[in-house]
């Protein structure tokens, strides 16, 4: 059984090298619950970016180090563009090959994955809120939500295109349910770094401050977990990003209406500056 999923207009294609029905069905049903909207019908060219070959087998494969160190065996990357495992990946452990793949492909096309959650402005524009862990990223996107809906919650997929940068939307929400609606890319407008306080202020940032602060905690544990060739090539390509893009600094408390009506000033005060 063969599925094919779009996700940040890159081809991976899973492969399900099973007879029994049940492992079958068991994945046809992770892969519907998981990956509806990213489900490619028809790749008539047979082409992809990456290959994920799922094999039979009912029983967990040890890796044994010594008397008291068990390895559980979770992938083999064959190469640059094929990992094996095997049928005892239940949800989660799927999901996190599928952010490995995604980590590598990005790093080689200009992208990055990011720890923080982002809101849409308008059909095509963005904003997104970074910060260290528990700094309130989710609740931030929660509270403007009624506004400015929320497209990403916890990690961030983010691509560069020609000289701009886009969010594109993902198959895993970490602390959501899917959104009820789905779109391509949405164009990054506003990037901001997130600090709970008693007063709602947006202060404009120096490139200093953001490396020097704030760089370790866009990464999250995400970054931390995957540390490999593709991490620090996300670490320069951020770098590139931060110095590109208008970064603020924004304090904010749990008043919603409040918010709501500084962003709403805020938003259409920096887009009349732009504009003149």
């Amino acid at each position: 059984m063969i599925y094919c999923l779009n996700i940040a207009d890159f081809i991976i294609k899973i492969e399900i090298k099973a007879k029994s029905k049940k492992t079958l069905i068991k994945y046809k049903n992770i892969i519907i619950k998981k990956f509806k909207e990213f489900v490619l019908i028809n790749n008539k060219n047979n082409k992809y970016d990456y290959e994920l070959l799922i094999y039979e087998k009912t029983d967990f494969f040890n890796l044994i180090k010594n008397k008291d160190t068990h390895y559980v065996f979770f992938f083999k990357k064959v190469n640059k563009r094929k990992i094996i495992s095997f049928s005892y990946l239940d949800e989660n452990l799927l999901m996190l090959i599928i952010k490995h793949i995604l980590c590598e492909l990005f790093s080689t096309h200009k992208g990055f994955i990011l720890h923080g959650s982002a809101n849409k402005i308008n059909s095509n524009e963005a904003m997104l809120f970074l910060g260290k862990s528990g700094s309130g990223k989710s609740t931030i996107s929660n509270l403007l939500n009624e506004k400015f809906p929320k497209i990403a919650d916890d990690i961030v997929l983010v691509k560069k295109s020609g000289n701009s940068y886009f969010i594109h939307p993902l198959p895993f929400f970490e602390k959501s349910n899917r959104y009820s609606f789905f779109k391509k890319f949405f164009f990054i407008k506003y990037v901001f770094l997130i600090k709970k306080s008693p007063i709602i202020k947006i202060e404009k940032v120096k490139i200093e401050e953001i490396i020097n602060r704030f760089f370790d905690n866009y990464f999250g544990q995400f970054f931390l977990f995957f540390k490999n060739k593709s991490s620090y090539k996300n670490m320069i390509l951020f770098t590139k990003f931060a110095k590109k893009l208008n970064i603020f600094l924004l304090k904010f408390n749990k008043n919603k209406k409040e918010l709501l009506n500084h962003f709403n000033n805020s938003l259409y005060y920096n887009q009349a500056e732009e504009n003149n």
